[in-house]
């Protein structure tokens, strides 16, 4: 296998875990909810948190799976085409052995297709691909720029600790975001005749800063160019955005230095001003963001999270380590199934073996193509079939 076929391979691979992280992830909250940690959000997000990066190590962790199963368990292997070609030999999946290896072979067919420069689903399947990855990199360096610039057009007010505060006439509602190594949250300018509003929204921003919402903000973006056109990527997404601000709300209102009707109508004024208004740029965590699809129903979310805030608020490790170690045991052994089979495994040779002997009795005419030829796996079961 070439360096590229390697890298296509592995690509494909990720994605398939990706894919599969979706259920998995959806199964574990809802073991979580029927616990009664349905309102528990910044438990569901650390899950959501170790799911993704789960996937994104899958490649490793496929290697460690492999290697601990073969340790303890000598033979065996979790590979999906080793273990086919196993069921095979052993007579539970009846068909030509020509055919059944055309069909195991299949995704390296279709890798070599794939990568070689004179087919023409290659050249299609590489268009898309890198017009989709254009349009991700222009979005990621419209949405650096639009940062450059609302920093350029602020200035700095006062600083909490290691965060930059900043004021601003150019946006609506407050956004928290970075620039290099600063930490930097902007809020519109008139913001400090409000001296209600403006304590719920630093809190707000801050609580963000706490749980690293803005990294991974970041990091995902960057990823997007990668899973763009995987629906897995877009739904979890989707759902870490939500679970963000649920539990960044659920957070702040906790604390006990802000009533909860007082925090839900800041919202709601917030919301008001960003429609009416001008948002900040893309790669930031804002307060409220009105202006995108759903929002009214994520507002509503947020407004019933609120009125439950103040059960289920501390995370429970257990569950949580509980939840997490299941995703990664789930993702590690569906990441290890996906490698390919080995070529020179004992039972690959026996298939090879089965095919050679099909062939031969083509070339030679002996007897119908159609009857069957003894498998190996029969003797090794014990079973001795006379000719």
């Amino acid at each position: 296998m070439t360096a590229i076929e390697t890298a296509v391979d592995l690509y494909v691979n990720v994605n398939i875990v990706l894919a599969f992280a979706l259920p998995v992830w959806l199964a574990l909250r809802m073991a979580l909810v029927r616990a009664g940690s349905d309102n528990a959000h910044a438990l569901q997000l650390g899950l959501l948190k170790a799911v993704l990066v789960t996937v994104a190590a899958s490649p490793f962790l496929a290697v460690a799976a492999s290697w601990l199963l073969e340790s303890a368990l000598p033979g065996r292997s979790v590979i999906l085409g080793d273990l086919a070609v196993a069921a095979y030999l052993n007579g539970d999946i009846a068909m030509e052995a020509s055919r059944f290896q055309s069909l195991l072979d299949a995704r390296a067919t279709l890798t070599r297709d794939l990568v070689s420069a004179g087919s023409p689903f290659s050249a299609i399947l590489a268009t898309l691909l890198a017009g989709g990855l254009a349009l991700c990199a222009l979005r990621f360096g419209l949405a650096v720029r639009g940062i450059a610039r609302m920093l350029g057009d602020s200035f700095t007010w006062k600083r909490i600790g290691r965060v930059e505060i900043r004021l601003s006439d150019t946006i609506a509602v407050p956004v928290a975001t970075r620039w290099g190594l600063r930490r930097i949250v902007v809020l519109p300018g008139d913001l400090v005749t409000r001296p209600k509003q403006l304590r719920f929204a630093l809190a707000h921003e801050l609580q963000h800063f706490r749980q690293r919402d803005i990294d991974w903000e970041i990091g995902l973006e960057l990823l997007r160019p990668l899973f763009f056109w995987n629906p897995a990527f877009a739904i979890l997404k989707r759902r870490f955005d939500r679970l963000r601000e649920l539990s960044c709300d659920q957070a702040v209102v906790a604390s006990r230095r802000f009533d909860r009707r007082e925090y839900a109508d800041c919202l709601l004024s917030f919301c008001a001003r960003a429609r009416a208004g001008r948002g900040g740029p893309a790669l930031n965590v804002a307060l409220v963001n009105a202006r995108r699809r759903r929002a009214k129903l994520e507002l509503t979310d947020r407004m019933l999270a609120l009125e439950l805030t103040g059960r289920q608020m501390r995370i429970p490790a257990g569950r949580l380590a509980a939840a997490a170690t299941l995703a990664v045991l789930a993702l590690s052994l569906g990441a290890a199934s996906l490698q390919r089979p080995k070529d020179w495994s004992h039972d690959r040779l026996m298939l090879s073996a089965v095919v050679n002997l099909e062939r031969l009795q083509a070339i030679n005419g002996n007897g119908n193509r159609n009857t069957p030829i003894r498998r190996p796996g029969t003797a090794r079961a014990g079973t001795e079939t006379r000719r």
